[in-house]
């Protein structure tokens, strides 16, 4: 499976996120979901971070939502999907959105 950051324009300025991240090499070898659920997710989470910290996204904490985490391969990959918007997100998506900082 491919990892890394993905851009998808939706409309306008709006743009869909998708973060793919791999588990630790350790967690894979050992062969524990849990351990690689872990690894994969904290991996995903930093690269997001690291993505919105680049300059072009304008207000990042605001404009930003993640909207769904998925997991394959049994905990392998953690995938991490949001919509940044510079004009500002839609009540409907802020309700929506993913505390990532809760994501173990």
């Amino acid at each position: 499976m491919p990892t890394g950051v993905f851009r998808e324009k939706v409309s306008g300025d709006a743009v869909e996120l998708r973060i793919v991240a791999r588990a630790s090499q350790n967690a894979i070898a050992r062969q524990s979901p849990a351990m690689m659920r872990t690894t994969s997710c904290r991996a995903a989470r930093d690269m997001l971070h690291a993505e919105l910290q680049n300059g072009f996204y304008v207000q990042a904490s605001e404009n930003f939502a993640s909207t769904a985490i998925n997991l394959y391969q049994g905990g392998k990959f953690c995938e991490i999907v949001g919509q940044y918007n510079p004009a500002g997100l839609g009540p409907d998506l802020k309700s929506r959105a993913i505390n990532l900082d809760q994501i173990r």
